[in-house]
């Protein structure tokens, strides 16, 4: 049998063939994707240079909200006896911190007829305890040394940049439970010899009556707020512990960190603008350049850019700031008026 093979269609609308469909070989693109494509393609290098523009011409510096506050500390070792409460409003003057001395117990007249080898034996322990709490006290004293010195190796260290600030607050936690150990020694010491001596006044034949203790005043020094309280009335405290921290009512500055090389832009009387995180803006003027430069906070810089050395510009705001930010240490930027 013979193979028989039929010729291919001539076209593809041959009606005796398969009728094939071809798309057309060039379609027509809408314009307006083009300039899609292109304003996508060219948006990223169009804001850089916006920004660094922008840069060249307006300084935008990072600064800081400064309130006046002051630290109330334990004058003498004591019970709390009055302490004002957080967000009280107090006038310059007026009393936020008072403690009493720790009353001693009277003693009784069953001392006065101690038998003699009872008061031997009674003094030969008292005279052990003493020589133990003095001590004691030596030993919380050295500690308190020991911790202070510890502290002040951190702060140096933090301000070179080799030390974080968990580690100087960890230092200055040991140092202050230092204090307290130190204090609770005095005071125990100190209660141990006021008995022995109640106990000689109670067998002398005619004891006066013991003083009672006076109560020491703190005031404050200035019209201020309440900003934080770290003790509780009724506690007993040692000297030198920290009990109020109180903020000036007065209206609040900025601390701005600008480059030394701009020194000379930022003299007194230039005009800002202060751009706070929630959107909110206030009219400023600086009026001093403190004599002293400090790095730039590490949280406003990013883990590659250098902290160098910035100067402090105080700036004051021409408008009261709202409550909600007046903030001690509250980060916000500044944007100086003008031409770089």
């Amino acid at each position: 049998m013979k193979i028989r093979f039929d010729a291919p269609p001539g076209a593809g609308q041959d009606p005796t063939g398969v009728a094939v469909r071809y798309a057309a070989a060039k379609r027509q693109v809408p314009r307006w994707r083009w300039y899609l494509l292109l304003a996508l393609v060219l948006a990223a290098p169009t804001y850089l240079a916006l920004r660094f523009l922008a840069g060249l011409l307006w300084a935008q510096v990072p600064a800081t909200v400064v309130l006046e506050q002051s630290v109330v500390r334990v004058p003498s070792a004591g019970v709390v006896a009055q302490i004002a409460a957080v967000g009280d409003r107090v006038p310059a003057g007026a009393a936020v911190l008072r403690m009493q001395a720790p009353v001693q117990d009277t003693p009784t007249a069953s001392l006065a007829t101690t038998p003699p080898l009872a008061s031997q034996a009674n003094a030969g322990q008292s005279s052990a305890r003493e020589r133990a709490l003095r001590q004691a006290v030596s030993l919380a004293a050295q500690q308190l040394q020991l911790r202070r010195d510890r502290l002040v190796r951190m702060e140096a260290l933090a301000a070179q940049s080799a030390a974080t600030r968990p580690e100087v607050e960890a230092a200055r936690v040991l140092w202050l439970q230092a204090q307290g150990e130190l204090g609770r020694s005095q005071a125990e010491l100190a209660e141990h010899l006021a008995a022995q001596t109640a106990r000689s006044a109670a067998s002398a034949p005619a004891a006066t009556p013991a003083a009672l203790p006076r109560a020491a005043e703190l005031q404050a020094p200035f019209e201020a707020r309440v900003a934080q309280v770290y003790l509780h009335a009724g506690e007993w405290q040692p000297a030198g512990t920290e009990a109020l921290l109180l903020q000036s009512t007065a209206p609040a500055l900025v601390q701005a960190y600008v480059e030394p090389a701009r020194a000379s832009r930022v003299q007194p009387g230039r005009r800002a603008t202060l751009h706070f995180a929630d959107g909110h803006r206030a009219p400023a003027e600086v009026i001093e350049i403190i004599s002293h430069v400090e790095r730039l906070p590490a949280e406003r810089v990013s883990p590659l850019s250098p902290r160098t050395p910035s100067l402090l510009v105080k700036l004051r705001p021409l408008q009261p700031l709202p409550e909600h930010l007046r903030i001690h240490a509250l980060p916000l930027d500044v944007r100086f008026d003008g031409l770089w």
